[in-house]
């Protein structure tokens, strides 16, 4: 399931990486000078870009002859559940890191932790039940609307509606932009491995290179671990 959101979802993952740290950074800015409304401004227009870019882009993987294309000869029912649960969690990374931004980091973890708490406990009950890859997704997306409904009731909350609307456009933009481009050279970096085993030894090959390369990702940490320390 990893493996078919891990090749399948770049663009929207990048996405998803690029708004958070913008309504983050220009949230606390506006609020810090008295520009309460322009950062709740800045807030709904995160949210509309990302759902917007996202909603799209999962679409289009959603088509039959693009999914059955991914997931071959698998079912491509994963693959469409997997773009229906980024798009979710793209809006709620945006309300949690809004409420960072409005000075709420304490009570932005506890909502992470509740709705990775319900992400994965329902993932792993619908995969005993049987629902396969399906299920893991379904049971993502169940924890990330949790997340997503409680942080931008939250966000909406705390990001004050009075103070002066007005907003840097260009500023917000540029940043997003740099961002964005930060996030594709990050994902080919860390992916192409990925796409060029899975263009030349197939989906079933990829899945036992992709959890013996986080095995081996997860074996690097303890000599980088002890680096540091020494």
């Amino acid at each position: 399931g990893v493996t078919v959101a891990s090749l399948s979802l770049p663009a929207v993952g990048a996405v998803r990486g690029a708004t958070p740290p913008a309504v983050t950074r220009f949230i606390a800015e506006y609020i810090k000078g008295g520009r309460g409304r322009g950062a709740r401004r800045v807030f709904f227009a995160s949210i509309l870009i990302a759902a917007t870019i996202s909603i799209s882009i999962a679409a289009f993987l959603s088509v039959p002859s693009v999914s059955n294309s991914i997931s071959f000869p698998f079912s491509s029912q994963p693959v469409v559940f997997a773009a229906i649960d980024t798009v979710i969690l793209a809006i709620a990374k945006v309300g949690a890191f809004s409420m960072i931004g409005a000075g709420s980091a304490t009570r932005a973890g506890i909502v992470v932790a509740v709705g990775a708490l319900v992400r994965y406990s329902a993932a792993s009950l619908l995969l005993v039940l049987g629902w396969g890859p399906s299920g893991v997704f379904i049971g993502f997306s169940a924890g990330d609307l949790v997340l997503a409904v409680s942080s931008i009731f939250l966000a909406l909350r705390w990001i004050p509606s009075s103070g002066e609307q007005r907003v840097d456009g260009r500023a917000v933009t540029a940043y997003m932009i740099s961002v964005l481009a930060s996030s594709l050279i990050g994902y080919g970096v860390s992916q192409t491995d990925r796409l060029l085993a899975f263009l030349q030894r197939g989906f079933s090959d990829l899945a036992l290179y992709n959890a013996a390369s986080v095995g081996a990702a997860v074996a690097a940490f303890a000599p980088a671990a002890v680096t540091n320390v020494l």
